[in-house]
C-alpha cells in the first residue's frame, strides 16, 4: 500500500487570476462553488488513520473560500497540520484572523501559509517585508506567470 503523506482540499473554485499552468487560462469560469465545513470535517475524520497533513490549494484561491475560517478552525480542532497555498492577493484581508486561529506570528508547527508570488522577485520582496512578523508565512517566486 502506498502511504498517504498529505491530502489536498480545494475549498473553493473561485480565483482572481488566470495563471498559464491552470485550466483558468483556458476560460474556466468562476462558478462560486465552496466546500462546506461539514464536508471538510468529514475529510478530516476519514483521513485521520492515514495522515494529519492537509494542504489547502487546488484550482481555486483558498483565501476566497466562503468558509475559510470555519475550515481552518476544524483543522485546528482535529489537530491537522495545514498548508495554505495561495497567490497572496487577499492575504492582507485574512492575515489577522488566520493568525488568531493558527498563531502564525510565533510558530510554524500547525500551519504554514505558502504564498506563490506569481509577479516575481519584486512582489516577493515587498510581501516578505510586509508580512515579516509572521513566522509561518513563506514566499516563493518560482511560478511566475
Amino acid at each position: 500500500m502506498i502511504p498517504i503523506h498529505r491530502v489536498e482540499i480545494n475549498i473553493t473554485e473561485l480565483c482572481n487570476r488566470k495563471c498559464y499552468f491552470c485550466p483558468r487560462a483556458l476560460n474556466y469560469p468562476n462558478q462560486n462553488l465552496h466546500m462546506t465545513p461539514e464536508v471538510a470535517e468529514q475529510v478530516f475524520i476519514q483521513t485521520d488513520p492515514y495522515t494529519n497533513f492537509i494542504s489547502m490549494a487546488g484550482r481555486g484561491e483558498p483565501l476566497l473560500g466562503k468558509y475559510l475560517y470555519e475550515i481552518c478552525e476544524l483543522a485546528k480542532k482535529y489537530q491537522r497540520h495545514m498548508r495554505i497555498i495561495t497567490n497572496g492577493d487577499a492575504l492582507h484581508k485574512h492575515i489577522d484572523e488566520l493568525d488568531k486561529i493558527f498563531n502564525l506570528k510565533n510558530q510554524r508547527q500547525r500551519a504554514i501559509i505558502q504564498v506563490n508570488c506569481y509577479d516575481g522577485e519584486k512582489q516577493k520582496k515587498t510581501w516578505s517585508e510586509k508580512f515579516k512578523e509572521y513566522k509561518a508565512v513563506t514566499f516563493d517566486d518560482h511560478h511566475q506567470t
